[in-house]
Protein backbone atom coordinates (compact mmCIF):
# COMPACT_ATOMS: atom_id res chain seq x y z
CA UNK A 1 0.00 0.00 0.00
CA UNK A 2 1.31 3.99 -1.18
CA UNK A 3 -0.21 6.98 -0.06
CA UNK A 4 0.85 9.37 -3.02
CA UNK A 5 0.19 12.98 -2.88
CA UNK A 6 -1.24 14.91 -5.98
CA UNK A 7 -1.39 18.08 -7.17
CA UNK A 8 -4.44 19.62 -6.86
CA UNK A 9 -4.56 22.01 -9.26
CA UNK A 10 -2.29 24.06 -11.20
CA UNK A 11 0.24 26.47 -10.13
CA UNK A 12 1.17 29.87 -11.83
CA UNK A 13 0.58 31.21 -15.32
CA UNK A 14 2.99 29.35 -17.22
CA UNK A 15 2.29 26.36 -15.18
CA UNK A 16 5.04 24.26 -17.95
CA UNK A 17 7.42 25.62 -15.00
CA UNK A 18 5.01 23.81 -12.07
CA UNK A 19 3.62 21.06 -11.21
CA UNK A 20 0.69 20.94 -12.93
CA UNK A 21 -3.06 19.17 -11.91
CA UNK A 22 -2.88 15.49 -11.31
CA UNK A 23 0.91 14.96 -11.16
CA UNK A 24 2.08 12.95 -8.66
CA UNK A 25 4.35 14.56 -5.75
CA UNK A 26 5.88 12.01 -3.33
CA UNK A 27 5.40 8.40 -2.73
CA UNK A 28 5.28 7.22 1.21
CA UNK A 29 4.62 3.65 2.86
CA UNK A 30 0.89 3.57 3.81
CA UNK A 31 -0.01 4.90 6.71
CA UNK A 32 2.62 7.64 6.56
CA UNK A 33 1.89 11.11 8.82
CA UNK A 34 1.59 14.15 6.79
CA UNK A 35 2.50 17.15 7.47
CA UNK A 36 -0.19 20.17 8.20
CA UNK A 37 0.84 22.20 4.84
CA UNK A 38 0.84 18.35 2.65
CA UNK A 39 -2.61 17.24 4.33
CA UNK A 40 -5.86 18.81 4.27
CA UNK A 41 -6.97 16.30 8.05
CA UNK A 42 -3.52 17.51 9.08
CA UNK A 43 -4.38 20.92 8.54
CA UNK A 44 -7.68 20.52 10.05
CA UNK A 45 -6.29 18.98 12.98
CA UNK A 46 -3.77 22.07 13.80
CA UNK A 47 -5.86 24.53 12.91
CA UNK A 48 -9.31 23.40 13.88
CA UNK A 49 -10.87 23.97 10.49
CA UNK A 50 -10.30 23.73 6.54
CA UNK A 51 -11.32 27.50 5.81
CA UNK A 52 -7.95 29.14 5.33
CA UNK A 53 -6.60 25.16 3.26
CA UNK A 54 -4.48 26.08 0.25
CA UNK A 55 -6.10 22.99 -1.41
CA UNK A 56 -2.97 22.68 -3.57
CA UNK A 57 -2.40 18.79 -2.67
CA UNK A 58 -4.68 15.40 -2.02
CA UNK A 59 -3.51 12.16 -0.53
CA UNK A 60 -4.70 9.02 -2.13
CA UNK A 61 -3.64 5.51 -0.19
CA UNK A 62 -3.66 3.19 -2.84
CA UNK A 63 -3.80 -0.36 -2.05
CA UNK A 64 -2.22 -3.11 -3.92
CA UNK A 65 0.66 -0.52 -5.37
CA UNK A 66 3.98 -0.64 -4.17
CA UNK A 67 5.94 2.36 -2.84
CA UNK A 68 8.69 1.09 -5.44
CA UNK A 69 6.06 0.82 -7.74
CA UNK A 70 4.45 3.95 -6.93
CA UNK A 71 7.90 6.16 -7.32
CA UNK A 72 8.37 5.10 -10.70
CA UNK A 73 5.00 7.63 -11.54
CA UNK A 74 7.09 10.49 -10.00
CA UNK A 75 10.65 9.71 -11.03
CA UNK A 76 11.36 12.05 -14.06
CA UNK A 77 12.14 10.71 -17.28
CA UNK A 78 16.74 10.93 -17.45
CA UNK A 79 19.40 9.68 -19.01
CA UNK A 80 23.30 10.15 -19.17
CA UNK A 81 25.07 13.33 -19.76
CA UNK A 82 27.19 12.54 -23.07
CA UNK A 83 31.02 13.64 -22.82
CA UNK A 84 30.52 16.57 -24.89
CA UNK A 85 27.97 17.67 -22.44
CA UNK A 86 29.91 17.27 -19.14
CA UNK A 87 32.59 19.27 -20.77
CA UNK A 88 30.58 22.16 -21.89
CA UNK A 89 28.49 22.58 -19.36
CA UNK A 90 29.55 20.87 -15.93
CA UNK A 91 33.34 19.47 -16.42
CA UNK A 92 33.63 19.21 -12.45
CA UNK A 93 30.53 16.38 -12.40
CA UNK A 94 31.11 13.90 -14.67
CA UNK A 95 28.26 11.75 -13.49
CA UNK A 96 25.57 14.46 -14.55
CA UNK A 97 22.42 13.17 -15.76
CA UNK A 98 20.29 15.12 -18.35
CA UNK A 99 16.35 15.16 -17.61
CA UNK A 100 14.27 14.43 -20.34
CA UNK A 101 11.33 15.31 -19.43
CA UNK A 102 9.75 15.90 -15.91
CA UNK A 103 7.16 13.43 -14.22
CA UNK A 104 6.12 10.70 -16.59
CA UNK A 105 2.67 9.77 -15.43
CA UNK A 106 -0.57 12.34 -14.19
CA UNK A 107 -3.54 11.09 -12.80
CA UNK A 108 -6.84 11.93 -15.49
CA UNK A 109 -8.80 14.07 -12.26
CA UNK A 110 -11.33 14.90 -14.51
CA UNK A 111 -12.01 11.02 -15.59
CA UNK A 112 -12.41 10.35 -12.40
CA UNK A 113 -16.14 8.84 -10.54
CA UNK A 114 -18.43 11.79 -9.31
CA UNK A 115 -17.58 10.14 -6.27
CA UNK A 116 -14.09 9.58 -5.39
CA UNK A 117 -13.64 13.45 -6.80
CA UNK A 118 -16.26 14.66 -4.52
CA UNK A 119 -14.83 12.74 -1.52
CA UNK A 120 -11.30 14.13 -2.94
CA UNK A 121 -12.97 17.81 -3.14
CA UNK A 122 -14.24 17.63 0.73
CA UNK A 123 -11.37 15.77 2.77
CA UNK A 124 -8.49 15.89 0.52
CA UNK A 125 -7.68 12.27 0.80
CA UNK A 126 -9.02 8.82 -0.46
CA UNK A 127 -8.76 5.53 -0.14
CA UNK A 128 -8.44 3.36 -3.71
CA UNK A 129 -7.27 0.34 -4.85
CA UNK A 130 -5.10 0.32 -7.53
CA UNK A 131 -7.08 -1.89 -10.43
CA UNK A 132 -9.50 0.56 -9.82
CA UNK A 133 -7.28 3.95 -9.67
CA UNK A 134 -5.13 2.31 -12.74
CA UNK A 135 -7.18 3.65 -15.92
CA UNK A 136 -6.91 6.96 -14.81
CA UNK A 137 -3.07 7.34 -14.69
CA UNK A 138 -1.89 8.42 -17.99
CA UNK A 139 1.04 9.01 -19.87
CA UNK A 140 2.42 13.17 -20.10
CA UNK A 141 3.40 13.19 -23.52
CA UNK A 142 1.14 10.52 -25.63
CA UNK A 143 -1.38 9.43 -23.41
CA UNK A 144 -1.19 6.11 -22.71
CA UNK A 145 -2.52 4.44 -20.38
CA UNK A 146 -0.36 2.38 -17.88
CA UNK A 147 -0.10 -1.58 -18.63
Amino acid sequence: MADIIFCAKDKGADSSKFHRRGDPLIARQGNFVWGANEDKRAWIARHGNADNWHGYFFTLRITGLTVTRARRFIEAHTRPATTIEVEYTAPDEADRIVIMRRKRWRLNISELPVLLRQKIDLDGYAVVSFDDIKPYFRHRYDDTQIS
